[in-house]
C-alpha cells in the first residue's frame, strides 16, 4: 500500500498524465480471455511466536534458523504485515528426509487453531511439505490468501533448516492512476485500505473474497466494479465479468444463478482444493436481489465506459430476465432461500422484504433505462408498466405513517432498519433525510447495516441525500473498528456489536472482501464529487460534498485521461479542476452550476 500520509500535492502530481489510457486500445475482452496477473514478490516482516526455533529473528535479516522438533513439534509464525494472496516458496535443507506443515491466517485467531471447522464445505487452509534430505525449494500446493504462515515440524521429525520464506502476491494488472487526499488521516488511511482490497479481489474475475469463496458472486462485484472505477478505471475485467454472468443464465426460467460458475468460472479445487463441494453446492442457486443487482452492475457498467457493444452482446439474457423478474410476486419468496439482505455473525443471512421490493423498483427502472438506450420499446413498454404500480404498492404496504419510517415486513412495527430505509430512497420512494430523523428519534428496534455491500448502499444513501457529514463518520466508525485491529483489507461483514473478527465454528469469516471496499468509490464519488454526466465521461459533472472535511484532493481515471481536482472549505466552497483535452463537464458548487472547459479550470467564490 501507498503511504497513508499524503499531502494534496503529492496526490495530484500521482499518476499524472494527460490524454487517453493506453489500455483503452486492447481488443474487448470476452469471457474466454485470460489475463496475465501481476505478481510482486513479499517478504516476512515480523516473527509472531516460536517454539523449538534458536534466534528466530535472524531470519528476516535473511539468516537460515533451524525449526528443531523433538518430543514436541517445532513451529514459527511469520507475519507478512499485510493481506496477501499467491504463492508461498521456501528454501530448505534437511539431513534427513522431513515434513513440513504450513498453516495460513488472514488474522491469528485463524492461523492458532488446532482443529477444523463444522461446516462440511470449508476447511483450514493448510500444505503438508514433504522434505527431502539436503537442499531444495518447495512451494505450496495452491493459490493461499494470509497474513500470517505457521510452520510446523512435527515431533519426532528430522530438523529443517529454513533459509528463506518468500510470498509472491498476485492480482489483475491494475494501473495505479487513482489517489485521494483530504484533511483527515483517518479517511485518507481507510480509502488505503479499500483501495487495497479492492486490487486484491481483481484476479481473473471480481472475487468476493481472495481466501473464501474466489467465486463472481452479482452483488459482490457490482461492489467492486464501483470501486474499480474511480481507483483504476479499468473496463476489460468487468467486461468479461458481465459476460460471464450472463453465459451461466438458466435457459428456461432466464433467472442467473448468484454465481457464476455454470459460465467456468471456478478454481475449485485446482487452486482452493479447502472448500469441497463447492461451488457444485451453489451453481443453481439464484438470489432475486443478486439478478436485479445484475441490471443495476450493466447499467453502472455502461455509465462508466459508453460501451454499448456489451450491452448489445448481453442483452438476449436481458431479455429472458426481465420477463422472470417481472412473473415473480415478492412477498412469497424466502429469505436465504430466494435473497438476502444482511447478515451478522453468529446469525444466518437475514432478508428484508421491504427492501428487496425497493430493489424490485430500482431494478426494474434499470433495465427500464436499458432498454431506451438499445432501443427495446417491447421491454421498456413492460418495465414502465410495471414500476409505477410497484412504487405505489411499496409505499401502501411498508411505509409506516405514524412512525414515519419503512418497515422490513407489513404491520411489524417494532422493529425496522436502516436498509429499507436506504432502499426506499434509493427507489425514489422516500426522502431520507425525513427518513433518518425518524429513525434516530424512534424507540423501535432499528437495524444497523453489517455486510459490505449494505453498508455501502446505505451510505450511499446518506450521500445521495446531501447527508455528507453523517455519511463521513460512519465510515470513519465502521472502518476505524477494523484499522482499530489491526485491518490492512476490509472484513466480509463490519458489525460493531463484536470485537475482533469472530473466531466462527460454521466457517471462517472473510478478512479481505470486496463488497466491503466501498470507501473507494463513495470518497472520490461524493467527497470529490467525481459522476459522469454523459456515458463514459463524454462529459463529467462535479458535485463536491466536502460535509465537515477542510479541504479533498484526488486524480480520477477516466477512458478519456485523469481528471485532477483539489476542493477548499471556506465561507464557500472553491477548487481547481483539471480535464483531459477532451472532456467538458459542469461544476456544481453551493448550488451554482459552473461550466467546465478541457484543462485547467480556477473555480473561486460566487
Amino acid at each position: 500500500m501507498r503511504s497513508v500520509m499524503l499531502t494534496a500535492a503529492a496526490v495530484l502530481a500521482a499518476g499524472w498524465g494527460g490524454g487517453a489510457r493506453a489500455a483503452d486500445a486492447a481488443p474487448p475482452a470476452t469471457k474466454y480471455t485470460v489475463f496475465t496477473l501481476q505478481t510482486t514478490p513479499a517478504a516476512p516482516q515480523a516473527i509472531v511466536s516460536q517454539k523449538q526455533v534458536a534466534d528466530a529473528a535472524q531470519l528476516l535479516q535473511g539468516q537460515p534458523v533451524v525449526l528443531q522438533a523433538g518430543a514436541a513439534p517445532a513451529e514459527l509464525v511469520l507475519d507478512f504485515g499485510r493481506e496477501l494472496v499467491g504463492k508461498v516458496q521456501f528454501a530448505v535443507r534437511a539431513a534427513a528426509p522431513s515434513r513440513l506443515e504450513v498453516r495460513y491466517g488472514e488474522g491469528l485467531p485463524e492461523v492458532f487453531r488446532d482443529h477444523d471447522y463444522s461446516a462440511r464445505w470449508y476447511k483450514r487452509p493448510r500444505d503438508f511439505l514433504n522434505v527431502a534430505a539436503g537442499p531444495q525449494a518447495l512451494t505450496n500446493h495452491g493459490r493461499r490468501a494470509f497474513r500470517y504462515l505457521r510452520l510446523i515440524v512435527p515431533a519426532g521429525a528430522a530438523p529443517v533448516t529454513l533459509e528463506r520464506v518468500d510470498a509472491t502476491l498476485q492480482h489483475y494488472p491494475v494501473r495505479e492512476d487513482g489517489a485521494f487526499a483530504c484533511s483527515d488521516p483517518l479517511l485518507n488511511k481507510i480509502w488505503q485500505l479499500s483501495a487495497y482490497t479492492t486490487k486484491l479481489c481483481m484476479q481473473q474475475w471480481y472475487e468476493d473474497g481472495v481466501k473464501r469463496d474466489g467465486l463472481l458472486w452479482i452483488s459482490d462485484y457490482r461492489v467492486e466494479y464501483l470501486c474499480n472505477a474511480l481507483l483504476y478505471g479499468d473496463a476489460a475485467l468487468a467486461r468479461k465479468c458481465l459476460l460471464l454472468m450472463a453465459a451461466s443464465q438458466f435457459p428456461d426460467s432466464g433467472a442467473i444463478p448468484a454465481q457464476a460458475s455454470r459460465a467456468g468460472v471456478s478454481q475449485h479445487p485446482s487452486n482452493i482444493e479447502y472448500m469441497p463441494g463447492i461451488p457444485r453446492g451453489v451453481n443453481n442457486w439464484v438470489l432475486v436481489n443478486y439478478d436485479l443487482d445484475y441490471l443495476g452492475g450493466l447499467r453502472d457498467y455502461y455509465r462508466f465506459t459508453g460501451d454499448q457493444a456489451l450491452l448489445r452482446e448481453v442483452w438476449p439474457a436481458v431479455q429472458k430476465l426481465v420477463p422472470y423478474l417481472l412473473k415473480l410476486d415478492p412477498p412469497k419468496l424466502s429469505q436465504l432461500s430466494n435473497f438476502i439482505t444482511d447478515g451478522r455473525y453468529g446469525e444466518s443471512w437475514w432478508g428484508s422484504h421491504g427492501t428487496l421490493e425497493m430493489q424490485f423498483v430500482i431494478g426494474l427502472e434499470d433495465a427500464r433505462y436499458l432498454a431506451e438506450v438499445v432501443g427495446d420499446a417491447a421491454l421498456r413498454r413492460q418495465c414502465e408498466a410495471y414500476l409505477p404500480r410497484q412504487r405505489a404498492r411499496v409505499a401502501e404496504l411498508y411505509f409506516d405513517k405514524p412512525q414515519g419510517f419503512f418497515l422490513d415486513e407489513p404491520n411489524q412495527p417494532a422493529s425496522t432498519s436502516w436498509h429499507v430505509n436506504a432502499f426506499a430512497a434509493l427507489a425514489g420512494v422516500g426522502d431520507y433525510r425525513q427518513l433518518a430523523a425518524h429513525l434516530e428519534q424512534t424507540t423501535a428496534r432499528v437495524r444497523p447495516a453489517a455486510a459490505g455491500f449494505m453498508l455501502y448502499w446505505t451510505m450511499e444513501a446518506q450521500f445521495r441525500a446531501g447527508l455528507a457529514a453523517a455519511a463521513l463518520n460512519d465510515i470513519r466508525k465502521v472502518y476505524g473498528h477494523l484499522l482499530g485491529f489491526g485491518a490492512t483489507t476490509t472484513w466480509e461483514k463490519c458489525d460493531l456489536a463484536v470485537g475482533d473478527h469472530p473466531n466462527e465454528n460454521e466457517a471462517a469469516g472473510s478478512r479481505c472482501h470486496g463488497w466491503s471496499a466501498g470507501p473507494a468509490y463513495l470518497l472520490p464519488a461524493h467527497v470529490l464529487g467525481v459522476q459522469p454526466q454523459e456515458p463514459g465521461f463524454a462529459a463529467v459533472r462535479l458535485a463536491p460534498q466536502l460535509g465537515d472535511l477542510a479541504w479533498a484532493a484526488g486524480v480520477v481515471p477516466t477512458p478519456r485521461g485523469l481528471i485532477k481536482l483539489r476542493w477548499e472549505r471556506g465561507a464557500a466552497v472553491t477548487g481547481a479542476v483539471t480535464l483531459p483535452a477532451d472532456m467538458t463537464g459542469t461544476a456544481v458548487l453551493d448550488g451554482r452550476e459552473v461550466a467546465l472547459k478541457p484543462g485547467p479550470n480556477t473555480l473561486g467564490a460566487k
